[in-house]
């Protein structure tokens, strides 16, 4: 469909938002079905019951059939880098008078996330009864990639130090 077309079928219709098939809850959004999720995702960034993030991908309600015979329904996610090609029109369900648009959690987290929700750039002061976090940032991130590590790439050990030399790691 061409830009022009969009642009006169620009009409925001009630979509109930929700994560997961099963859930229980969901909010209803007023969203245009001929934006792209890139454009969606910053409306439900702002709003205040879904607080979308990088922790929620967009998903589409696919069917697959088992070995039985038996039909399940699966969230198939939709990957980041998509998001500016693909339309909020061909991933929701339509069901009567109904419209529904499926969040799932994100299986891989990026590093925008991870930097906002632990305040990553920002420096630490460690003394031997807490640990305070700089009023300003210490450095800038960007363009970083994940290196994803098992639980061997996790140890607690306890260290000691004697002079100031020593604390500076």
């Amino acid at each position: 469909m061409s830009l022009f077309i969009r642009k006169l079928l620009n009409k925001n219709v009630d979509i109930s938002v929700q994560t997961g098939i099963q859930s229980s809850q969901s909010v209803l959004v007023s969203l245009n079905p001929n934006n792209n999720l890139s454009d969606i995702r910053q409306i439900l960034r702002q709003n205040s019951e879904i607080k979308m993030n990088d922790t929620l991908s967009f998903a589409k309600k696919t069917s697959r059939v088992n070995s039985d015979g038996t039909t399940d329904y699966v969230l198939s996610e939709i990957a980041g880098e998509d998001e500016c090609e693909k339309f909020l029109d061909n991933i929701i369900e339509k069901i009567d008078d109904n419209i529904i648009l499926y969040l799932r959690k994100n299986s891989k987290p990026n590093w925008k996330f991870l930097s906002e929700k632990c305040n990553l750039e920002y420096g630490r002061t460690i003394t031997l009864d807490e640990i305070k976090k700089a009023e300003k940032k210490a450095f800038t991130m960007i363009n970083c990639e994940m290196t994803e590590i098992g639980a061997e790439g996790c140890r607690k050990e306890m260290i000691e130090f004697n002079s100031n030399e020593d604390r500076i790691m």
